[in-house]
């Protein structure tokens, strides 16, 4: 009976539990979130009775919580991407509707620009029209700006828009942070409270709209929250703690966006943000407003450059070539580096450009001596001088750099909203044309001529440029060494004024010539060339236009005769040293010597470096001031050393095993020659002679270093005793191997290990390919995203530009046997160690980087001022060792000092003193002291005509009265008493002499000669003029300058300028102009009239003359390139002075009258300039390429006939002339400059066209996304949604089940009762 009560009891509980979650379920029908509950029952544990088991009614097992985690994240996946297109479509639809507004569109404008251009080339002269035309391009230049802002404010709205997407979503993350706490407590999912599970659900599902993300759910319910499709994804929540997300402008591309984990503790970048809202914005604005901006932005610019090039191409009413019509401005800022020279640079938008939004940077690299510019974002780069073209950038440099010196260019303004009109001044309008052509009257043919194009002639500075060659200092010991070969030296560029050169033989006995020439083959310096020369000289490669033909008519004349009235005037020559050989005097001959000197005006760059400090036994020289292509120099006793400063420190070479024992050798490859020298304690005088044998250890490795140098012209050699290490410094091109044998050790050639670092550009795209060769092998790596495994395995194929290094460096190791390699990714460098005799090329990317394989313990010395000091030290003490150092201690370098330390005892002088006047020289042995001997010295000088008085103070003899012209050595004498025998040093520089002040206003130069300068400062504006062939000539190029600077600036304080027999006039000052006027003069001794003899015992002598230094100079400039070869045999060592600041308007070139004549046949052409009948150029005719030159083109109607002549002449009537304004004109409906996409108006429509088709396919990805999105919700609902018929159903079938279960307590009550009711 009581089974039956507890049986009847148990299902009242169990359905009522039932009946409850049925309830739940009904009521949380539209609870967002909710899951449908399912109560589970089973059966209680059933007795045993009498061996047989009955029931005991039901009990509930749980409330089963209806979930399916992969239909859950099938759900936020498919939520996530129908998100991330319903934001770009939003935004699209913003966009197009902002591009197809009639009132910010800029076609109609630029058709109204174009309409007004048009009016002007009907009336030219008409004011009224010229004002409505620079009206409209102020409307023009607003409608851009216009269009620019509102795409900035759409910008600004939808960074704004990804800010707020950024908080919500951190703002979830430490939601279901703290969610995670609370499941934390319960180890199974199923102890968990269900309402907090489905805000955990509510809460991922808000996060999947915002962003894709991945759960990884653990037992317990608690999860990690992934960014991206998989659990690989960066964690935004990982247990209790919540990762903030974080967003900044990428600095190399601002129009992208760089999402950031923990950005304010450790950041890190992540890149798995590629869906939900989020996504959905960034990609509208990578990849349609990006898009759209840069349309539009090479639409402005494109619009302002070939406006302003037609406008260039034109002449205004004033008779001026045209300025800017429209300008974009502050499109890029430049911001310098902590740069050491003096450099700068300018940023512009070239024609046609895709200038992207991007930040670069320039530097300049010392040993290639030339610019690079990068692009940070892309890694791409491009080379040159003065000029850089990148991605539709232009940088023009200016200034003397430093290696190392660097600048970098970020995006100010978009050129949209950049866009300005510069003219408002309607006569400023260049509606004309500079040029006009015309055909002589007996030409025999109908052919008429007609102007085609004009180009603005390049300002470029051509490569091999003289300023990469040579440093801008007459001065010899700035000299640069060039070899003699049928290959350009340096390239002086067009318009480069008062143009200066110097020269002197290399190698005594082997004479060099400068041959100079026009690109057209006009021979203006040198010697005549042979036919054979001419074919080796005169080719493409060298720079010649391609139809060269060699003129030497114009060969070393100038004025009337020379080329264009001016040439290349071969100043003089000199010789400045001899030397006779007496050594084979014997007892009873009689030596003598006849000397005659002369004082010419030359350049001279010298100052004597004073000792900061003095005393008995010290000498310190401060050299820090010394500049590049100086030098400096320390003698000690008569014993001199000197050393060029570069920055160059040439390579140290410490040999692997050193020589120890008879036969050891030393060997090292240079330039491809062998060299090697053998320990050998009985080496005879040839062997030692010849450096291939030496008697010791030390000398073996000198001994080495003079063959080199005696072999390898250019290479210098300093050994350093201390450490046995060889120094080479100058022309080394390659040091292949290095070894050392030991007989000690068997005999065994020790070869040190190679180390290469071999630089890479990055690859970029797929198909490039980095390639080195090594060991005559060559290998190289494909950039290609597809590739195999198969093919990734070989290492012939890379997916990432940086695993394409890896791969390259792969494929050495595992081929060359020794060799072992590493890459540094950051730096795009592989670096290969091992026996290697060679790693010769390195090609990336369509460059060539040229590698030397350094073989050996190779290191480089310290750089710059401190390597040129050590080389000195080193050399010196040498030189010094074999007559103990002349009372030198020792000598030590501090702080770009040199300091000679001298010995305890004193060394004074011994051999007298000596002074030469006017071929009679005065001598004084040493007497008791320094004091005691000049006082003699002086007392014999004294009596001299020459001179008036002298005086002595400090061991200095000074004389007076010495004038200009006498032949002397020196006017002051220094005979320092001091432990160290006669020291000195000097550094090369530039010194000019005292200013001379006047106020008149006639000026005497007339003492002026070569080398010195004129210079004359009015109202504070300086001019100078160097000197030039004769005074004449300098002084009338010093007055063009003062005169064109007062034409252009429309002075009225200067009528006239005029220079003759050595007097500059200035004619009209006004009152209180402020004049200064200096001449710069210097002066040198040539030796002339030499001679020396022996008389007696059949002696003889021997006299050494070098080649003397040569000096050629170009009076004020031309305006084409000039190409400079050497030629002959051995070496020029060349030095110069020029100025390279144009005088006028490159496009003045175009208004050179050119008469074109044609040859008997009429097959050839003859370029003339007619104001001075040169020849310019033969040029073979070819109608089809026209007529060129200057950077105009002309072209024929029909073929010309024999001997006719045509006529090109600067244009001087504009009234009415509309010939440029009409090529102004003919742009609205040039499809070319576009590369034929269309004109203006059509490319601007196609953007737009672009982004409704972009606005139509998301709509459509939009709405296949929803579909899914409903197909996911459906799967969802069906598994956790409620349904109000089944739960009806099921409150039915559990209602009954509960009364059932009620009517079995009541029964069993019934017959409780019934029992009792017995008693």
């Amino acid at each position: 009976m009581a089974d039956l009560l507890s049986t009847g009891i148990a299902g009242l509980r169990t359905y009522k539990k039932a009946l409850t979650t049925v309830s739940n379920n009904i009521t949380n029908v539209d609870t967002e979130g909710y899951h449908r509950q399912r109560i589970e029952i089973g059966q209680n544990a059933p007795s045993k009775q009498a061996g047989i088991y009955f029931g005991n009614g039901s009990m509930v097992l749980g409330n089963q919580r209806m979930y399916d985690r992969f239909v859950e994240s099938s759900l936020r996946t498919n939520t996530s991407q129908l998100e991330q297109q319903e934001s770009m479509y939003k935004y699209a639809q913003r966009l197009e509707n902002l591009m197809a507004d009639e009132r910010l569109s800029v076609t109609g404008k630029i058709g109204r620009f174009f309409a007004a251009v048009q009016e002007v080339s009907i009336s030219p002269a008409s004011t009224a029209v010229r004002d409505i035309l620079l009206t409209e391009a102020q409307t023009t230049a607003a409608g851009f700006r216009l269009l620019g802002n509102q795409f900035s404010a759409l910008e600004q709205s939808t960074w704004g828009d990804m800010e707020d997407k950024v908080a919500q979503i951190n703002g979830l993350s430490k939601q279901l942070a703290s969610i995670n706490s609370t499941l934390f407590k319960q180890s199974d999912i199923k102890n968990q409270p269900h309402d907090i599970l489905d805000q955990r659900d509510v809460l991922l599902n808000s996060l999947s709209k915002l962003v894709n993300i991945t759960v990884s759910e653990k037992p317990s319910g608690a999860f990690d929250v992934h960014i991206g499709n998989t659990e690989t994804g960066d964690k935004l929540v990982s247990g209790k703690e919540a990762i903030d997300l974080g967003m900044q402008k990428d600095s190399k591309q601002p129009e992208r966006v760089a999402f950031v984990l923990s950005p304010y503790a450790n950041p890190k970048t992540t890149n798995f943000v590629t869906s939900g809202s989020l996504a959905g914005i960034n990609g509208f604005r990578q990849h349609s407003l990006q898009v759209a901006r840069d349309e539009v932005d090479v639409i402005a610019q494109v619009f302002v450059n070939e406006v302003n090039k037609i406008q260039h191409q034109g002449v205004d009413m004033t008779g001026q070539f045209g300025k800017d019509l429209l300008s974009l401005d502050n499109v890029y800022s430049v911001k310098p580096a902590i740069n050491k020279g003096s450099a700068t640079i300018a940023v512009s938008v070239t024609s046609a450009a895709v200038a992207r939004q991007a930040s670069y940077e320039v530097s300049y690299q010392e040993l290639d001596k030339r610019w690079s510019i990068t692009n940070e974002a892309t890694g791409k780069k491009a080379f040159g001088n003065h000029e850089l073209t990148l991605d539709g950038l232009k940088v023009n440099i200016q200034g003397q750099a430093v290696g190392g010196d660097r600048f970098f260019i970020s995006p100010s303004l978009r050129p949209t909203e950049a866009m300005t009109v510069m003219i408002d001044d309607l006569n400023l309008i260049a509606t004309g044309s500079p040029l006009t052509v015309s055909k002589k009257v007996a030409n025999t043919s109908s052919a008429e001529i007609k102007l085609t194009e004009f180009k603005v002639p390049s300002q470029n500075v051509p490569a091999k440029s003289i300023d990469s060659v040579l440093y801008n200092n007459p001065s010899e010991v700035s000299a640069t060494t060039i070899m003699a070969s049928n290959k350009l030296a340096f390239v002086i560029p067009a318009n480069s004024q008062d143009t200066e050169l110097f020269y002197r033989s290399k190698y005594s006995g082997e004479p060099v010539e400068l041959q100079i020439f026009t690109r057209n083959g006009r021979h203006l310096s040198g010697t005549s060339l042979t036919a054979e020369a001419q074919a080796a000289l005169l080719t493409k490669g060298n720079g010649f236009s391609e139809q060269v033909s060699y003129v030497d008519s114009y060969l070393d004349q100038t004025g009337d005769a020379g080329y264009l009235d001016t040439g290349f005037s071969k100043i003089y020559s000199v010789t400045d040293v001899e030397s006779y050989n007496f050594s084979s005097l014997e007892s009873g001959d009689t030596a003598s010597l006849r000397l005659n000197a002369r004082t010419t005006p030359v350049p001279q760059h010298s100052d004597s470096v004073k000792a900061s400090q003095s005393t008995n036994d010290k000498e310190v020289y401060d050299f820090s001031a010394v500049e590049k292509g100086g030098a400096v120099s320390v003698s000690v006793g008569g014993i001199a050393t000197s050393a060029n400063y570069t920055e160059d420190a040439g390579v140290t070479i410490n040999f692997v095993s050193s020589v120890s024992v008879n036969g050891d050798t030393l060997s090292a490859t240079v330039n491809g020659t062998t060299y090697t020298t053998t320990l050998l304690d009985s080496a005879t005088a040839t062997q030692t002679g010849n450096n291939t044998h030496a008697l010791s250890a030390e000398e073996v490795v000198k001994a080495l270093g003079r063959q080199i140098v005696a072999a390898e012209r250019g290479i210098n050699a300093s050994f350093a005793n201390e450490s046995g290490a060889l120094h080479l410094q100058g022309d080394v091109d390659d040091i292949v191997t290095i070894s050392s044998t030991d007989d000690a050790t068997s005999g065994v050639t020790t070869t040190a290990s190679a180390k290469a670092a071999l630089a890479f550009t990055a690859a970029a795209t797929d198909g490039d390919v980095l390639s080195t060769k090594v060991n005559t092998t060559s290998y190289q790596v494909t950039l290609l995203s597809t590739a195999t495994n198969t093919q990734l395995a070989a290492n012939t194929h890379a997916t990432t530009a940086d695993e394409a290094i890896k791969a390259l460096g792969r494929q050495i190791v595992a081929a060359e046997a020794g060799i072992t390699g590493s890459s540094s990714l950051n730096a795009q460098q592989l670096t290969l160690q091992g026996a290697t005799a060679d790693i010769a090329t390195v090609t990336n990317v369509g460059s060539t980087i040229s590698g030397t394989a350094r073989v050996g313990v190779i290191t480089k010395s310290a750089e710059g001022l401190e390597s040129t000091l050590t080389a000195l030290k080193i050399n010196l003490e040498d030189q010094l060792s074999s007559i103990n150092l002349h009372g030198v201690d020792n000598i030590v370098i501090d702080q770009n000092k040199i300091i000679l330390n001298g010995k305890d005892n004193k060394v004074d002088i011994d051999s007298g003193a000596s002074i030469n006047i006017a071929e009679k020289t005065y001598t004084q042995t040493f007497s008791t002291d320094l004091e005691a001997t000049l006082g003699l010295l002086k007392a014999q000088v004294d009596g001299d005509a020459h001179v008036t008085s002298s005086s002595i103070s400090e061991g200095q003899l000074t004389l007076n009265g010495i004038a200009a012209g006498d032949d002397v050595n020196a006017q002051a004498f220094v005979f320092k008493n001091s432990t160290l025998q006669a020291t000195a040093a000097s550094v090369t520089g530039d010194s000019s002499a005292d200013p001379v002040e006047v106020a008149s206003e006639v000026f005497d130069f007339s003492g002026l000669a070569l080398g010195g300068s004129a210079k004359l400062t009015l109202n504070s504006t300086d001019y100078s003029q160097a000197f030039h062939t004769d005074i004449t000539t300098t002084l009338n190029a010093l007055a063009q300058k003062i005169s064109i600077n007062q034409v252009l600036n429309d002075s009225p304080t200067l009528t006239t300028v005029t220079g003759s027999n050595g007097l500059l006039t200035l004619t009209g000052l006004s009152d209180g102009t402020q004049i200064t006027a200096t001449a710069q003069l210097t002066t040198r001794v040539e030796l002339t009239e030499t001679a020396a003899s022996v008389t007696g015992k059949s002696s003889t002598t021997s006299m050494n003359r070098p080649d003397p230094r040569h000096f050629l100079g170009l009076s004020g400039g031309l305006n084409e390139d000039l190409l400079v070869f050497v030629t002959g045999s051995g070496g020029a060592k060349i030095s110069g002075q020029w100025d390279k600041s144009p005088l006028i308007d490159h496009r003045e070139a175009w208004r050179q009258d050119i008469t074109v004549k044609f040859n008997s046949d009429g097959s050839q052409f003859e370029l003339i300039d007619t104001e001075t009948d040169t020849s310019l150029a033969h040029v073979n005719y070819n109608a089809e390429k026209g007529i060129t030159y200057n950077g105009w083109s002309a072209e024929l109607s029909s073929d010309p006939a024999g001997n006719d002549v045509f006529y090109i002449k600067g244009n001087h009537d504009l009234t009415g002339d509309n010939r440029n304004i009409l090529k102004m004109a003919a742009l609205q409906n040039d499809s070319t400059i576009f590369g034929g996409r269309g004109d203006f108006g059509e490319v601007y429509t196609s953007t737009v066209g672009k982004l409704g088709s972009v606005l139509v396919q998301t709509d459509i990805a939009r709405e296949a996304q929803q579909t899914l999105v409903d197909q996911a919700t459906e799967a969802r609902d069906s598994v956790s949604g409620v349904s109000l018929d089944e739960e009806a159903a099921n409150l039915l079938r559990f209602q009954q089940a509960y009364q059932a279960s009620a009517q079995v307590v009541k029964i069993a009550n019934t017959l409780f009762d019934s029992i009792l009711s017995i008693r």
